[in-house]
C-alpha cells in the first residue's frame, strides 16, 4: 500500500456491539470433559471483531462470568476474529443453535430485524454523554429486548464503542472531498445511503477484506470505531 498519512474525519454515527444468544432449543453442548468426575460444558461464542477491542472485552468478561457463577462447571471458548464465519454467519448460526453466543456489531442485524436500526440513525447526537443516557435508559433496554426476542435471539448485553470514524487515503477537508471516494461500509443499506448522500462511493465488505482492499487500491477509504482502526 503507497504509505500516505491517513486522514481521519469523525462521523455521528455510534458503533455498538452485542452479546446475543440464540432461542433455538437445539443441543449445544456436544462438547464436553471429565476432569476429576466434575462435567464441563463448552460453548463457543464467535465475534468478527480483532482481539484488542471492547467487543473481545465483552467476551472474554462473559466467559469469565460464566466460568465463576457456574463454579467452573461451564466454559465459554471465545472465536475472535471471523473465525467461526462473518457477521451475516455468525447471526444465523446463532440463531439456528449452532453457534450459542454471538459478540457483534448491531449493523449487520438491520437485514434480519429492521428496528435495530434505530442504532443506525446518522448525527442525532453531538457527545457521546448523551447517546449513553438514551441507551442506558431501562425502558429503552426492555423495548429492543423485545426486538430481538422477536427476531429469535436473547440479547444479554450492549456496550458502545464510540462514534464511527473515517480514515482515508485522500485528504477530506470539506464536504466536497468526499466525491467518488470509495469506501469500506459494513452491509447495512443505511449506513451505504449516508455515504452516497455524501456523494462518495460505498463499497459493503467483510473486514477481514479491508486491508487488502486498501492495499490494492479496491476502496480508497474505511470507517469503523476508532478503537477498531
Amino acid at each position: 500500500m503507497r504509505k500516505k498519512k491517513m486522514k481521519q474525519i469523525g462521523v455521528l454515527l455510534v458503533g455498538f456491539c452485542l452479546l446475543l444468544s440464540g432461542c433455538s432449543a437445539k443441543q449445544t453442548s456436544d462438547q464436553t470433559e471429565n476432569t476429576e468426575e466434575v462435567q464441563r460444558y463448552a460453548w463457543p461464542l464467535g465475534t468478527s471483531s480483532p482481539e484488542d477491542t471492547v467487543t473481545q472485552l465483552m467476551a472474554e468478561r462473559f466467559a469469565e462470568e460464566v466460568e465463576r457463577l457456574s463454579d467452573g462447571t461451564m466454559k465459554i471458548a471465545v472465536y475472535p476474529n471471523s473465525v467461526l464465519g462473518g457477521d451475516r454467519e455468525l447471526l444465523e448460526s446463532c440463531k439456528d443453535g449452532d453457534i450459542p453466543f454471538v459478540v457483534q456489531n448491531t449493523a449487520p442485524q438491520v437485514t434480519f430485524m429492521p428496528d435495530t436500526a434505530v442504532f443506525d440513525l446518522p448525527c442525532a447526537f453531538d457527545t457521546m454523554e448523551e447517546v449513553r443516557s438514551h441507551v442506558d435508559d431501562e425502558q429503552f433496554l426492555a423495548r429492543i429486548q423485545k426486538v430481538y426476542q422477536k427476531g429469535g435471539y436473547e440479547l444479554l448485553g450492549y456496550a458502545d464503542q464510540g462514534f464511527r470514524v473515517m480514515t482515508t487515503n485522500d485528504k477530506v477537508e470539506s464536504i466536497a472531498d468526499f466525491k467518488g471516494q470509495k469506501i469500506r461500509t459494513m452491509e447495512n443499506s443505511y449506513h451505504i445511503q449516508f455515504w452516497k448522500l455524501l456523494s462518495a462511493s460505498p463499497t459493503p465488505m467483510t473486514f477481514s477484506e479491508v486491508y487488502i482492499g486498501l492495499q490494492q487500491g479496491t476502496i480508497d477509504a474505511q470507517e469503523n470505531p476508532y478503537e477498531t482502526i
